[in-house]
């Protein structure tokens, strides 16, 4: 089983030949949430609360999640720093408890910073950051999660969440991008729709020079990391209250003088304080990539505008493993296919006396299928439950 149990190391961006930097990709699932097991919201039980009444399915992070936000956000700030990255797109799902998540990256990132050498760069990137809501990267909209009935107002409004950002000196577009899933929507649909979303994100983002963080839901992520190349013979298990993943497109020619700074204390201490909070024990640090700075984004890259049509992000490509991605993983555990086959031919080898089928069957890289095909081989190995730790051990 593979389980990544500690925050990734920041990593230098460096790229090969000049002027061709490294792509970064982030994707995390917001932190714990109000309605969890024991959790509370300033000290009391969110559902004894107000808020409760006017948004049962809507639920804000709990005290818990509010601080694995608030580090969330400060491990990205000093990542975005070391890389002296000036631009900075974060799209994020229209739930309060993403919203939360995301709104907490960028107050951490507005706030001045206390090292000379990076006050420039964190001017720019307050100057290059934008932070919009997508409809299309929200939960699964179907019984499986808010219920049996349609909900009349499953979320909170752009005006209030327009407002509450604001009450955090965030600024975010008032007008949301994506389409809103359609009553009843499968788990397996709602799948599809976030690994289209992401795809979209990922390619849209490799005609700019931003980094790009996407804060939606477990099932985002479980299904956005399905489709990274060095994935593809994997099952995401389950990922935990804020899990995320790094997906860096690698530049040719990678430049091995230039040493990233040693930032391994730094992250330990991160790592100690999330481990401690969410109660998971502590395993070996990743490693440090090293490489060059991203180029400085220009100030009239639009990713996300008023004046950015959304049609742009739909039926994109897959990532492909000669493109160089390489992926780094946080309370997200996965399991190989062919484990998993290979326990299932055992199964079957003890109840029915022999296997007739290949216990290993890893993934055709040249199965000639269409895109669609694709993306539906490399999901249909997810859980028939959905991947959010907390739901499946109860399963």
């Amino acid at each position: 089983m593979g389980t990544s149990g500690t925050k990734p190391l920041p990593f230098s961006l460096r790229g090969g030949r000049a002027g061709v930097p490294n792509k970064l990709c982030i994707v995390a699932r917001h932190d714990e949430r109000a309605d969890a097991y024991h959790a509370t919201v300033d000290g009391s039980r969110w559902a004894m609360s107000e808020d409760f009444l006017d948004w049962p399915l809507d639920p804000p992070l709990s005290d818990k999640g509010a601080r694995g936000a608030r580090e969330t956000a400060e491990m990205l700030r000093y990542l975005l720093e070391i890389n002296e990255i000036c631009g900075l797109r974060i799209v994020c799902s229209p739930y309060r408890r993403c919203v939360q998540t995301a709104a907490h990256i960028c107050k951490a990132l507005l706030r001045p910073s206390m090292e000379q050498e990076h006050v420039l760069i964190q001017q720019a990137l307050a100057e290059n950051m934008r932070f919009v809501i997508d409809y299309s990267l929200g939960d699964v909209y179907g019984p499986s999660i808010p219920g049996a009935d349609e909900p009349i107002a499953p979320v909170r409004g752009m005006e209030e969440t327009v407002n509450y950002c604001q009450g955090l000196g965030v600024t975010v577009e008032p007008k949301a991008i994506g389409e809103w899933p359609v009553w009843p929507e499968s788990l397996h649909n709602a799948r599809e729709r976030l690994a289209n979303r992401f795809l979209g994100h990922l390619h849209r983002s490799n005609g700019s020079q931003c980094v790009v963080i996407l804060l939606t839901h477990a099932e985002g992520v479980g299904a956005a990391l399905s489709l990274m190349p060095s994935y593809a013979n994997s099952v995401v298990e389950d990922v935990g209250w804020g899990g995320l993943f790094f997906a860096r497109k690698e530049s040719q020619g990678l430049d091995s003088d230039s040493i990233a700074p040693d930032v391994t204390g730094f992250i330990k201490q991160v790592s100690a304080d999330r481990l401690s909070l969410h109660g998971v024990s502590k395993r070996k640090v990743s490693d440090i990539v090293v490489g060059a700075p991203v180029s400085r984004a220009s100030s009239n890259d639009s990713y996300v505008s008023r004046a950015s049509k959304d049609s742009v992000l739909q039926y994109p490509p897959l990532p492909r493993q000669y493109d160089g991605w390489q992926v780094n993983t946080y309370q997200i555990t996965t399991r190989k296919k062919e484990r998993i086959m290979a326990r299932l031919s055992k199964s079957l080898s003890s109840n029915v006396g022999h296997t007739s089928f290949n216990a290993v069957m890893p993934f055709d890289k040249n199965c000639g299928c269409g895109r669609e095909e694709q993306i539906e081989r490399l999901l249909e190995g997810l859980p028939k439950r959905p991947v959010a730790y907390e739901l499946a051990a109860r399963k």
